[in-house]
């Protein structure tokens, strides 16, 4: 090349200007040639797997992937010209560190892509909102990630330590840990819940206070549950991670009821047996099969006490249907005579 330009003419350092500029020019056809290519077989494999996902991605490098191609072409047509090596030196440093923060941008932007992409399919999954309100703690945090070991790069390259940055960041983020272990406590439980998924929005479940409820909204710190009263309470979700909570819509929304009634020994027990069992059959929210059935749990010369077990078709209407079963319980026991109505 350089025999081609003096042939013409060119020569000393026209030969050196004419080079760096070829340099450059061959790396922006190339930027642009690589930034086609792509766009064509991402758009491609986007069609055959039938997802954005190529696209996006497509979308994410094409433009970082030009600017590392100018980069590249920059740095080599610096090489080519008789730069005092202070001035190349500079040159060089500074290509480098617009390479690194590039390569930086480009995971971040990559990190973005994929976390959107999996918080849309949780919340179509399991129509929470959880995921999306901890997507800007996550993207700060990782954010402040990526570039913080992007400087640390370079301050390596410089010949920088960054021994005492490296403390700096351990300590301060332990200080920040320890003043709020509570609330990163209940994110950490928070997150948790989304991954372990024991309940889901709109299910009932039942604390260890026997508090009753169905799930509003998983929070990052709290969940909401409407009680059956209507009123909401607010759970902080360490509580609920550390504690038994029981899903009363989970596997299926059926749920077994049990009720305990007794009976004066003197009583006919089998008329009273058969009583309890046949009571349930006639309320339309009781499941007939596995049909209901009355046991005997204690016996004594006072009372005959009864466990009386029944699947509904709901949690929702375990209240509503003891109700109508004792109700009725109530009036047959008087019509029998099967107490004293004391």
């Amino acid at each position: 090349m350089y025999s081609l330009l003096k042939s013409i003419g060119i020569t000393g350092s026209g030969q050196e200007v004419v080079m760096a500029l070829i340099v450059l020019l061959a790396s922006w056809v190339t930027g642009k040639v690589l930034s086609w290519i792509l766009g064509k077989a991402g758009h491609y494999f986007a069609q055959r797997a039938k997802s954005e996902m190529g696209d996006q991605v497509v979308s994410i490098l094409r433009l970082p992937l030009f600017f590392l191609c100018l980069l590249v072409g920059g740095y080599l047509a610096a090489e080519e010209l008789d730069l005092a090596p202070l001035l190349f030196q500079t040159i060089q440093g500074i290509i480098y560190t617009l390479g690194v923060f590039l390569g930086a941008l480009i995971f971040k932007r990559i990190f973005d892509a994929l976390m959107g992409r999996h918080a849309g399919q949780v919340a179509k999954r399991t129509g929470s909102r959880l995921y999306g309100e901890f997507s800007p703690l996550v993207d700060k945090v990782v954010t402040f990630f990526i570039f913080a070991m992007a400087l640390i790069i370079v301050l390596s390259h410089f010949g920088y330590s960054v021994t005492s940055l490296v403390a700096a960041l351990g300590v301060g983020s332990l200080a920040i840990a320890l003043a709020s272990k509570d609330t990163l406590g209940n994110m950490i439980s928070g997150f948790i819940i989304m991954v372990d998924r024991p309940f889901l929005p709109g299910d009932r479940i039942e604390l260890a206070s026997k508090e009753e409820g169905d799930v509003l909204e998983i929070g990052m710190r709290s969940t909401k549950l409407r009680t059956l009263e209507g009123t909401v309470m607010v759970i902080p979700n360490s509580q609920l991670v550390d504690s038994r909570v029981v899903n009363q819509s989970y596997p299926y929304e059926r749920m077994a009821c049990t009720i305990k009634v007794q009976v004066p020994s003197g009583k006919d027990l089998s008329l009273a047996r058969s009583i309890l069992e046949e009571i349930p059959r006639g309320i339309p929210e009781v499941i007939e099969g596995p049909s209901p059935r009355a046991y005997i749990q204690e016996l004594n010369p006072q009372v005959c006490e009864f466990l009386l077990s029944f699947w509904i078709t709901s949690s929702r209407k375990k209240r509503e249907v003891i109700d109508r079963i004792y109700s009725r319980i109530w009036e047959r026991f008087q019509q029998e005579s099967l107490w004293d109505g004391k």
